[in-house]
């Protein structure tokens, strides 16, 4: 027999097809716990924070955009109406924003904000609690709109933009440029520190301004195929590229951080609109989402990896935008008009279960075949609630495993410990044989409690082929 380590895996990336590798990581991802960390790869797999809920709006609808005007007020765009939010979850709704497309929202650094709204080609402007249509005669209707050093710059799908006067609402008709290195018009604009960046259907262009006057500093010909996928992440901007892919912005270069799973999930979406990004930032890591019609994916730009996330008994996870309010992040649904807060000491979504799974890399002897004879898992044991539900006073993982990457079946239950059982082993017999093609172990937990995970190894005999 010889012991053999089964690396967890560090992020979502399952090949093409299962029997290559199936790979995942969902409802959780790798944290760095440095040389000194019990887990030999120097990565520990930690489960994702969970959500309570801070507020359900009037209406029905998502949440399609949020912003900040005080630490006291946030707006949120849900629906077809906008709200203003305090602290505590209480909503009061301003007006409506009768529109259905990409909504985007900007504030100016006045001591009272100027708020502009902008979605399908009508901007309306928010300041003291009240919302009116922003009727300027030289401003033509606007895709989207953002503020950069006291400036408003809305764009246009011609490929023209226009501003404001500086820290003020109004528009001169000779106040307008174009982003025309490439003409394919501008899907989405975004401020990235003092730069503007427009995004085209194929091609990207950065601008910057010097009293008032604007200038191309440079052009990419890397395009935007979903404009709602847009996001700020930390000091740069991720989005969906022309071709299909997830970039990143490295200085004026657009890098590539998708995988070929995301790669397809993204293709095979009817509809690229549908596509939303929105990132956050906690504890040391900044994260980028992206959710689909289907899925729901999530980079962490301090591992360079993705993770998945799912809500229970959905077709995906019920987030679709975050944002920073105070010192807490801020989630809205995707669907319904509801706000949601993120924490560490929370382990379900809402009060419904969050599961979390590990799939692991094919464990394989090939060309040969090895009998496993035991497994073994390394992770936060006693972890139970001491009171609740059952499966939360004694929490077990579920073991099951794959020959093909895909039909998963001989479940097995794990327990790894009520309340203060720190030191229970959790560990599997007799598994079988593994024949050359391998086999993909998996483990799944739905306890409220502390999930994590170190290491992983399995006790093999070897046969020949």
């Amino acid at each position: 027999m010889a012991l053999i380590p089964i690396a967890l895996p560090q992020g979502s990336d399952p090949a093409r097809w299962a029997q290559l590798g199936a790979q995942r990581l969902i409802n959780c991802y790798a944290e760095q716990t440095g040389p000194a960390g019990k887990a030999a790869s120097g990565y520990a797999i930690v489960a994702a924070d969970g959500l309570t809920r801070l507020s359900t709006l009037s209406g029905s609808g998502g949440v399609r955009a949020m912003l900040h005007v005080s630490n006291d007020d946030l707006l949120v765009v849900h629906g077809r109406q906008l709200s203003r939010v305090d602290q505590t979850g209480n909503a009061t709704v301003v007006g409506g924003i009768t529109s259905d497309g990409l909504v985007t929202m900007a504030r100016n650094r006045n001591a009272v904000p100027d708020v502009m709204i902008c979605a399908d080609g009508t901007t309306w402007r928010y300041k003291a609690g009240v919302l009116e249509v922003f009727d300027d005669p030289d401003l033509a209707p606007a895709i989207s709109v953002d503020h950069m050093d006291g400036y408003f710059v809305w764009a246009h799908p011609d490929g023209s933009f226009s501003w404001s006067s500086i820290d003020d609402i109004g528009v001169d008709a000779l106040d307008f440029d174009t982003a025309g290195a490439n003409p394919d018009g501008i899907v989405r604009n975004i401020a990235r520190g003092r730069e503007m960046v427009f995004f085209g259907q194929h091609s990207m262009e950065f601008w910057a301004q010097s009293g008032g006057n604007w200038s191309r500093i440079t052009s990419r010909t890397v395009g935007c195929r979903a404009p709602r996928s847009v996001a700020l992440v930390d000091q740069t901007v991720a989005f969906v590229a022309d071709d299909g892919t997830v970039r990143i912005l490295s200085g004026y270069d657009a890098q590539t951080i998708s995988g070929q799973d995301l790669n397809d999930k993204i293709a095979d979406e009817a509809d690229p609109e549908v596509i939303a990004g929105y990132s956050w930032q906690d504890r040391g890591h900044t994260f980028y989402g992206l959710t689909g019609s289907t899925w729901a994916y999530v980079y962490d730009l301090t591992t360079r990896q993705w993770h998945e996330r799912e809500t229970h008994k959905a077709t995906r996870w019920l987030i679709g935008s975050a944002h920073q309010f105070g010192n807490r992040n801020i989630f809205g649904a995707i669907d319904a008009s509801r706000l949601y807060v993120s924490s560490r000491d929370v382990h379900d979504e809402d009060g419904v279960v969050m599961p979390v799974t590990l799939q692991m890399a094919p464990l394989t002897a090939f060309p040969g075949r090895a009998i496993v004879e035991s497994l073994h898992i390394d992770a936060v044991a006693g972890a139970g609630t001491g009171a609740g539900n059952a499966e939360d006073i004694a929490p077990s993982l579920m073991l099951d495993w794959a020959d093909d990457g895909v039909n998963f079946a001989a479940n097995r239950n794990l327990q790894y410990g009520p309340q203060g059982q720190t030191r229970q082993r959790i560990k599997a017999h007799r598994l079988g044989m593994v024949r050359d093609s391998g086999r993909t172990f998996r483990l799944r937990g739905t306890a409220r409690t502390v999930r994590a995970f170190a290491a992983m190894a399995a006790d093999i005999t070897r046969l020949g082929p």
